[in-house]
């Protein structure tokens, strides 16, 4: 007999994900700023800061993988199998659209395809609004 998932460990594996999450945005913002500012402002940026935006970009993704991994492992009661799988999908949406963004930078070539960034920047936005209301409506279902 499958046992029954443990709501209270549930809730903690959202709770540490979404703070995860958070903590590598804010860790991100820099370097994001940077980028950004080539992208809006024209700004040009050194090699060094091209290789920091790597490295940033790369841990981040690295760490939104883990937590997607998490998500997708965590065992939702049943009342709320069908927001988690939305939620799920909500945070897979908003890792690819960090990929993109990932992509959308020529780190060699020191360019940044403008479009794509801000395309990206909007795909990652949009689901992560995405994620917040699923993750309020699993809060109603449970509260």
């Amino acid at each position: 007999m499958k046992k029954k998932a443990d709501l209270g460990k549930y809730l903690q594996t959202i709770t540490d994900i979404l703070q995860s999450t958070e903590d590598m945005g804010g860790d991100l913002n820099p370097y994001f700023d940077l980028a950004n500012g080539m992208v809006t402002e024209s700004k040009q940026l050194t090699a060094d800061q091209f290789a920091q935006i790597q490295e940033s970009f790369s841990q981040g993704i690295t760490v939104y993988h883990q937590n997607l991994d998490k998500l997708e492992k965590a065992a939702a009661p049943v009342m709320i199998i069908g927001p988690h799988k939305q939620l799920v999908k909500a945070y897979r949406d908003f890792v690819v659209g960090c990929e993109q963004m990932h992509a959308s930078i020529d780190y060699s070539g020191q360019t940044i395809n403008g479009q794509a960034f801000k395309d990206s920047e909007k795909a990652q936005s949009d689901a992560m609004d995405h994620v917040n209301a699923h993750v309020s409506r699993i809060m109603q279902k449970v509260g």
